[in-house]
């Protein structure tokens, strides 16, 4: 929200001035992780976030309650040359983490390697056009088994920075339970969430906001029967033009309904 600022006398204007240089902590210079994201907060989820020296993203501590069910984890992060290379999430009641690790090719993310456990393995392979950008991407179930398959696929539609279509395919179109939805996305023009950490949206697999430079404001889900879901997003803005509240509505992908989300920063 903006200040306005109403004609003070010249002694208010000095003591306003000698206040605020008081308010001004060593601590607020000399924080290197200052204006870091490190709270995300709604009704139903909560995460916390901590970082490393360099602030790059350490650990992720999350919890959930929701009408069905409920629960803790942690996730964990490893990187070599300053990139993600494995995410590390373990939930409340569980010894088995699910794992997600990331393989790059010239500085891109190439594959992105799904564990959910032991024996399951799924693969995202993701092929790049000329001009670097992300023309597709085939998922690849039990992945390293005689069962290797690809089930999915994802043709992405570039407009600028962002992904503004993708083309889901399931099974081959000779295959009777073939199936396909189309998404639709409108933008922003302010910088992602994410920005610091947006490598994190890959855990689990193709996640189309990772490739994109702003918010979405709208996603549009057309469905193999023709029928269309939408879901919307609107934004808060803090001084430093980083997301200090989401409101989203949501008709797929999440519960039904409306969803308030607020963002802590490092002070």
């Amino acid at each position: 929200m903006k200040k306005h600022l109403l004609a003070l006398t010249a002694i208010t204007l000095l003591f306003a001035a000698c206040s605020k240089k008081d308010d001004t902590t060593p601590e607020d210079k000399t924080d290197p992780l200052s204006g870091l994201l490190v709270g995300i907060y709604s009704p139903t989820d909560t995460s916390r976030l901590q970082y490393n020296d360099d602030k790059t993203l350490a650990k992720v501590t999350y919890m959930w309650n929701r009408r069905l069910s409920a629960g803790s984890g942690v996730e964990t992060i490893k990187y070599a040359d300053g990139k993600i290379q494995e995410i590390r999430n373990i939930q409340s009641g569980s010894n088995t983490p699910f794992i997600t690790q990331l393989v790059y090719l010239n500085n891109k993310v190439q594959k992105i390697i799904f564990q959910e456990n032991p024996t399951s393995t799924q693969v995202d392979s993701i092929r790049y056009r000329a001009d670097g950008k992300a023309e597709k991407v085939f998922r690849i179930r039990d992945y390293n088994t005689v069962n290797a398959r690809v089930t999915n696929t994802y043709s992405l539609v570039w407009t600028g920075n962002n992904i503004t279509c993708v083309v889901e395919e399931y099974g081959d179109k000779t295959d009777p339970l073939y199936t396909s939805y189309v998404y639709n996305y409108t933008f922003d023009d302010k910088p992602h969430i994410y920005t610091d950490f947006q490598a994190m949206l890959l855990d689990g697999g193709f996640n189309v906001e990772y490739f994109c430079t702003n918010n979405v404001t709208k996603a549009e889900q057309v469905n193999g029967n023709g029928t269309t879901d939408v879901n919307t997003f609107s934004y808060e803005y803090n001084s430093k033009n980083k997301v200090s509240k989401m409101k989203a509505y949501y008709s797929f992908d999440q519960p039904l309904g409306e969803k308030l989300t607020t963002f802590e920063y490092r002070k």
